[in-house]
């Protein structure tokens, strides 16, 4: 873990509490997307590179989804309780 650079206590515990919770949400997404490999017979590995090719475009009107969801995307989003719509808003909100 590398050195924290702050001068309160009360500074380090909060940046302890987001590191714990980011861990909890993390393990809860990483558990999810490890019960859907399996169910489909897919590695991890497989599953994150299927996810990886989504693309976002930037244009006059904003970024924007370059391509439609595969199913096998559309499939993850629903097993993580997300939603196409989810995934856009996030996309044009960066």
């Amino acid at each position: 873990m590398e050195k924290t650079r702050t001068n309160k206590a009360k500074t380090v515990k909060g940046r302890l509490f987001r590191a714990f919770i980011a861990l909890i949400i993390t393990s809860e997404i990483n558990l999810k997307l490890k019960r859907f490999a399996n169910r489909n017979s897919m590695s991890q590995e497989s599953l994150l590179g299927e996810m990886d090719n989504a693309c976002a475009s930037l244009s006059d009107l904003g970024r924007r989804l370059s391509s439609p969801l595969a199913k096998t995307r559309r499939a993850v989003m629903k097993e993580l309780d997300l939603s196409e719509e989810d995934l856009k808003a996030c996309v044009s909100a960066r």
